[in-house]
């Protein structure tokens, strides 16, 4: 039999007895996402993750939720924060949990035990609770719960191997069968059948795992900490959820999260699902700023494009609904919420360019026109160059130049020799007549847009800039421009945000409406937030590419809708007669927001009074 110290180095102490520090592993903060309102195939969806993610764990793991009261723009709310230990990033990141490194808020270390309670170094106290017993069933997402009446709920969890699952089963079945023999009773007969249930379970799709509970209340005095320990007592007893906190010494090591301390059960990874953690009803993203608020419960929504899957963000709404105001809003809390380098509007209505410097500090302006282009020596935004520059490739090239010079599709092999074989559209028009196979007819109009296509792009420098598309007189000149430019522009930003307004406008051009679609797939990678803004989303719609820029951007903002945009957008975004009535006579700022993970709000957008002055263009309208 091992000596006492021999046992209490294999339980985590030294030779001494005292505890040894944890050594933790890699320390990821992880998404939350909404639960409660979802429809029963969506919180199936989540649970089923959460199963996956049980049954893959090595080894040792822990989930940590932390309550922490935090503020943005003024707003005092209480976030829930999100941190794994020991599970596979690879396999977080594959659910759709978007796992990052971080490091787990501050925890100060407790000096001393008083009366069932613990000091912390920081003058707090604090009591923690292990869980004793679980009754047969609770609400699905449980912790939840805990998470807004305590400070800290940690899932301890360690597989358990499956030779050694079916051994403990096929023992304890036996116990049950040998118990029967002599007076069978309901409980046994209930118990016996459970444990074939399981039997059953863990030769599919489930596993065995040992999952312990602590959770931790903390307060200023010890009067808070008391009064808010009985609020968490009185929740698991309405729950018939046992618990202990235990004397002195038996709270430092549940606060310290020794492994061995805390009482285990011993659970099915399906049945764990009522212990699923990852759960926030309120859109608080860390690191987010504030957006508005949510139109039902009143809490503020805080967000953060990079929190998503994806950083692509699709604004619609009908003019006088707010868009042009929502944009403004979302630019200026972008740049001062320091979330990235840069940034960058495409402004075909020259809404912009006269507040660019509210909007973000040092931002450069620059008008497109064909006068200011000439002034210059031409745009540079010439599609064949960019072919040869690799920002875009040969049939990409080739589809802008057949789409805006009307080239029929019989004379598009010419087109491809004529584009591959140049370095400019010119150079392509002036070849074209040296063979004369009829293309010329068609690319002789090249020579008008020379300004267009000569000289150099206007890259932004510093802090960005916007770009003002209002100087240029035709539609057709100004959707070429201000889908090249976005497109010149978007492959060179890093950590940026950029902007496109009236998005319609390009619509009726597939070959640009690609080159947006590209941007939007490349994002990600360069940590690009794409934000494309209509107010005629049947427009886009119309277009395979615009189509898949609003299914696929992680969120969507809806404001109010005439009828043949919201028939339109309906079946994309599966809308409720509730929120079809809403859209149709939503007042401006308000609308559904739509974020990847489940998350669906009626939200205002709210402007400060300040803001409001500066942006309205249309005073006493909002």
């Amino acid at each position: 039999m091992p000596s006492q110290k021999k046992q209490g180095r294999e339980q985590g102490r030294d030779k001494g007895g005292k505890p040894r520090p944890r050594e933790p592993g890699l320390i990821l903060q992880v998404n939350g996402y909404p639960f409660a309102a979802l429809p029963e195939k969506e919180r199936d969806r989540f649970l089923s993750k959460w199963t996956a993610l049980l049954n893959a764990a090595a080894g040792r793991a822990r989930v940590s939720v932390y309550a922490m009261w935090d503020a943005v723009e003024g707003f005092r709310f209480r976030r829930l924060l999100f941190f794994t230990e020991g599970l596979d990033p690879g396999l977080l990141a594959q659910l759709g949990y978007e796992p990052r490194p971080a490091a787990e808020p501050y925890r100060p270390r407790p000096v001393k035990a008083t009366r069932g309670l613990l000091e912390l170094e920081d003058g707090s106290y604090a009591r923690a609770y292990t869980v004793m017993r679980l009754p047969d069933s609770l609400p699905e997402a449980w912790p939840l719960e805990l998470g807004y009446a305590a400070d800290e709920v940690h899932l301890l969890l360690e597989p358990v191997e499956p030779a050694r699952a079916r051994g403990m089963l096929d023992r304890k079945l036996s116990m049950l069968m040998s118990a029967q023999q002599g007076s069978v009773t309901w409980q046994l007969e209930s118990e016996a059948y459970r444990l074939q249930q399981l039997q059953q379970l863990l030769g599919g799709k489930a596993r065995l795992v040992k999952i312990a509970i602590v959770i931790i209340v903390r307060g200023s005095s010890l009067g808070e900490v008391r009064e808010r320990a009985r609020r968490l007592e009185e929740l698991l007893s309405s729950r018939m959820v046992e618990y202990a906190s235990g004397p002195g010494f038996y709270q430092r090591r549940l606060y310290n999260l020794e492994w061995t301390v805390p009482v285990f059960h011993y659970i099915d990874t399906l049945s764990a699902q009522a212990l699923y953690p990852l759960v926030q009803e309120q859109l608080a993203d860390f690191g987010g700023f504030y957006l508005g608020y949510d139109l039902d419960t009143g809490e503020p929504v805080v967000y953060n494009p990079y929190a998503r899957p994806n950083y692509n963000v699709v604004v619609l709404g009908e003019s006088g609904s707010g868009k042009s105001m929502t944009l403004k809003v979302y630019v200026r809390r972008w740049w001062a919420a320091g979330l990235g380098q840069q940034v960058i509007i495409v402004d075909p209505e020259g809404e912009y360019v006269g507040i660019r410097e509210y909007l973000a500090t040092g931002l450069a302006g620059y008008e497109l026109s064909k006068d200011a282009a000439e002034e210059r020596g031409g745009l540079g935004l010439d599609p064949v160059k960019l072919y040869r520059r690799g920002v875009i490739g040969l049939d990409e090239a080739v589809d802008v130049v057949q789409e805006f010079y009307r080239v029929p599709d019989e004379l598009r092999g010419e087109l491809v020799e004529a584009v591959s074989e140049s370095e400019s559209v010119l150079g392509a028009a002036r070849l074209a007549e040296e063979r004369g196979t009829g293309l010329e007819r068609y690319l002789k109009a090249a020579g008008a847009d020379s300004w267009i296509y000569e000289g150099e792009p206007p890259l932004p420098t510093g802090r960005g800039a916007v770009y003002t598309l209002a100087g240029i007189r035709s539609r057709r000149a100004r959707a070429l421009v201000g889908a090249l430019l976005a497109l010149v522009v978007s492959s060179r930003l890093r950590n940026s945000l950029l902007v496109v307004d009236e998005g319609w406008m390009f619509a009726q051009y597939p070959a640009l409406m690609a080159m947006f679609a590209d941007i939007a797939r490349r994002g990600r990678k360069r940590g690009v937030n794409f934000v494309f803004a209509s107010q005629r989303p049947h427009d886009v719609l119309r277009s395979e590419h615009g189509r898949t820029i609003l299914e696929q951007s992680a969120t969507v903002l809806l404001l109010r809708l005439n009828e043949a945009s919201l028939e339109a957008v309906k079946p994309i975004y599966n809308l409720s007669e509730a929120e079809e009535e809403q859209l149709l006579d939503a007042e401006p700022g308000q609308g559904i927001l739509r974020v990847a993970g489940g998350w669906r709000l009626r939200v205002y957008v709210q402007p400060t009074p300040e803001e409001l002055r500066v942006f309205s263009t249309r005073p006493g309208e909002w």
